[in-house]
C-alpha cells in the first residue's frame, strides 16, 4: 500500500514539474523573458549533473552548461511540446556533449601527434604504495569515462539519470531495441574494465 501511495505521490510530482514547464514556456511565448532565469534555476543542477557524467570533465561542465542553455534560449521559441521540457533539454545537452568530446577528442589528437615527435620516456611502474587509486567510486568513475561515447550516454541516461527506455531511445533517436543492445555491450564493457573490482 505505501509504495503505490509513493507511487502515486512521485506520479503528482512528475506532473505538476511538467505542468510547471509548460507554464514557463506559454509566459514565455508571450513574452516574459523573465521566466527564462526561472527555467535556468529549476534545469541547471540537473543539467550540470548530466553533462559531467557524460563528459567526466569536471573542469569544463560549466562552459559546457553555458552552452547548453544558449541553445535553449535560442531555441525556446520553436519549443513545441511534443516531449517534455525536461526531455528536450537533455536531447540539446545530450548534442552539445557529443560535439564537445569531438573537439577535445581532435585537440588530444593533435597533441598525441606533437608527442609523438619527442623522446619516449621510460616506462612508468605500476607500485603499490598509493600511486593508483583503489577507492571503488573513482574506479568505477573512470571506467565509465572510459567507455566510447555511444556506450556513455545510455549508461549514464539509465543508470544515472534513471530515465526509462522508451525516454532514452526518444533522447537519442534510436529504436528501443538499439538502446537494449547498446545497454548490454556498456554494461559487457564496464565489467571487463572493472573485472579486478569485481574478483
Amino acid at each position: 500500500m505505501a509504495a503505490s501511495e509513493t507511487m502515486t505521490a512521485k506520479g503528482r510530482s512528475q506532473r505538476s514539474a511538467a505542468e510547471q514547464d509548460a507554464l514557463l514556456v506559454a509566459r514565455w511565448v508571450q513574452g516574459d523573458g523573465r521566466v527564462f532565469d526561472r527555467i535556468v534555476s529549476l534545469h541547471q543542477r540537473r543539467i550540470a549533473q548530466l553533462a559531467y557524467r557524460l563528459l567526466g570533465w569536471p573542469d569544463e561542465v560549466e562552459d559546457v552548461v553555458q552552452e547548453v542553455f544558449l541553445k535553449v534560449l535560442k531555441n525556446l521559441p520553436n519549443y513545441r511540446g511534443q516531449s517534455s521540457l525536461q526531455t528536450w533539454m537533455t536531447v540539446i545537452t545530450v548534442n552539445v556533449c557529443r560535439t564537445w568530446r569531438r573537439k577535445r577528442l581532435l585537440r588530444l589528437r593533435r597533441l598525441k601527434s606533437l608527442v609523438s615527435r619527442l623522446p619516449e620516456p621510460p616506462p612508468a611502474t605500476n607500485t603499490a604504495d598509493g600511486t593508483i587509486n583503489t577507492d571503488t567510486f573513482e574506479q568505477v568513475r573512470r571506467a565509465v569515462q572510459r567507455l566510447p561515447g555511444r556506450y556513455r550516454e545510455v549508461l549514464v541516461l539509465r543508470y544515472l539519470e534513471q530515465l526509462p527506455i522508451a525516454q532514452i531511445a526518444e533522447i537519442l533517436h534510436l529504436a528501443r531495441n538499439n538502446v537494449d543492445v547498446r545497454l548490454n555491450r556498456a554494461r559487457t564493457l564496464l565489467r571487463d574494465h572493472l573485472a579486478d573490482l569485481i574478483e
